[in-house]
C-alpha cells in the first residue's frame, strides 16, 4: 500500500495519543471525513486500530510491528520532519535503498519511476540526509538513522497474512507459507530447484507473485533469500549454480534488485576458495561457513562435476 502525506499526519496525530476524530481533524486540518477514510485505510495496512465505547470511536496506532517502530520512532525523534519524506515516492526510494546500495537506473528500473522524478526526489531527501552518495549510487545511513532504519524495514516486510515476506515493492512479492492452501503464486527458490536439475525437499512453500514463467536467474537470486544461517542450502545453491553453468553478468540486475550483492560476493568467493582453497573451513559473515566436504558431498548427490583446482595432500 502507497503511504500519502495525510495518512503520515495521522499516524503522527495518534503517537501524539490524539484518539478521537475531532481531535484528529483539529491537528491535521483535515475534515472529518477525510481522517475516517485515512483511519479505515490505516486499519486495513495494520498500521491503526479502531475501538468503539459509549465515548464514540476510538483511534490507536495498531499492535503491529511497523506501527510500534513508529511509535518508538516517534517518541526517541519527535522534532523530525516525518511527514516531509515518509511518504510517496520519496518512502519507495528509502525502501529500496535501506539495505543494499543502488544507482538511480536501477532504483527507476525496480520502481517503475522515471529517472528524473528519482534524481528530484533524491535532492528532497538531502535535508536532512537521508542517504550516503558513493560512485553513484545511493544508501541509507543506517547507523545515522537506527530506529527509522527499523520501522522502514518492518514497513517493507508486513504483511497481515498468514506468510512471511521476504522482499516486495510495488505488486510483487516473494514469501514463504508452510501450507499449501496459501501457497498463492509461482513457486521458486530452492522449491523451483527441481526444475533446473537440482530436486530439493523443504517444509516451507517459497513463492513468487505475480505468477510469471521464473527463468534459472530469477529461481537463483531468489534462492539467495533462503541461505541464511545453513551450509547445507548454501551447498544446494553451489549445485545449481554450478551445475546450471550460470554467469554473474547475467544476473547482476536481480543481485541488485533483490538486495543480494553482498550475499553473492561471499557466494562467489566460497566457490572460488572451494576451487583453490587447502583450508577445510570457509568462513563467511553474511552467508554461512561451510567445510569443503560438506560442498564435496552436496556435490557428489547431484552429481556435479568435481570443479576443484586444490592439490590434495
Amino acid at each position: 500500500m502507497k503511504m500519502s502525506k495525510s495518512m503520515v499526519e495521522m499516524m503522527l496525530c495518534l503517537a501524539r495519543s490524539m484518539e478521537t476524530l475531532p481531535k484528529i481533524a483539529k491537528e491535521s486540518k483535515l475534515s472529518i471525513n477525510r481522517c475516517s477514510e485515512l483511519a479505515t485505510r490505516l486499519e486495513k495496512a495494520g498500521l491503526a486500530s479502531k475501538s468503539r465505547s459509549r465515548k464514540g470511536l476510538r483511534l490507536r496506532l495498531a499492535n503491529s510491528s511497523p506501527a510500534e517502530s513508529f511509535r518508538k520512532m516517534y517518541l526517541a525523534m519527535p522534532h523530525m520532519r516525518y511527514g516531509e519524506f515518509l511518504y510517496g515516492n520519496k518512502l519507495e526510494i528509502l525502501k529500496l535503498i535501506l539495505y543494499e546500495e543502488k544507482s538511480v537506473k536501477t532504483l527507476a528500473r525496480i520502481s517503475g519511476i522515471k529517472e528524473r522524478t528519482i534524481r528530484e526526489n533524491l535532492r528532497q531527501l538531502g535535508n536532512p540526509q537521508l542517504y550516503w552518495r558513493k560512485k553513484g549510487k545511493y544508501s541509507f545511513p543506517r547507523q545515522g538513522y537506527p530506529l527509522l532504519f527499523d520501522f522502514l524495514g518492518s514497513l517493507r516486510n508486513f504483511t497481515s497474512e498468514n506468510k512471511r515476506i521476504l522482499w516486495k515493492c510495488n505488486e510483487e512479492e516473494l514469501f514463504k507459507v508452510r501450507d499449501a492452501k496459501f501457497a498463492n503464486g509461482c513457486l521458486t527458490g530452492l522449491n523451483a530447484y527441481g526444475n533446473f536439475g537440482v530436486l530439493v525437499n523443504t517444509i516451507e512453500y517459497f513463492c513468487s507473485q505475480p505468477c510469471n514463467r521464473l527463468s534459472k536467474n530469477e529461481v537463483f537470486v531468489h534462492s539467495m533469500l533462503e541461505i541464511k544461517n545453513e551450509p547445507r542450502i548454501l551447498g544446494m545453491a553451489i549445485a545449481f549454480y554450478l551445475k546450471n553453468s550460470m554467469e554473474k553478468e547475467n544476473i547482476g540486475f536481480l543481485l541488485s534488485k533483490y538486495d543480494c550483492v553482498g550475499a553473492f560476493r561471499e557466494f562467489k568467493r566460497t566457490i572460488d576458495e572451494y576451487k583453490n582453497s587447502k583450508s577445510e573451513l570457509i568462513k563467511n559473515t553474511i552467508i554461512p561457513s561451510i567445510t569443503l566436504r560438506e560442498i564435496e558431498r552436496i556435490l557428489d548427490i547431484y552429481g556435479v562435476k568435481d570443479v576443484r583446482k586444490r592439490q590434495h595432500n
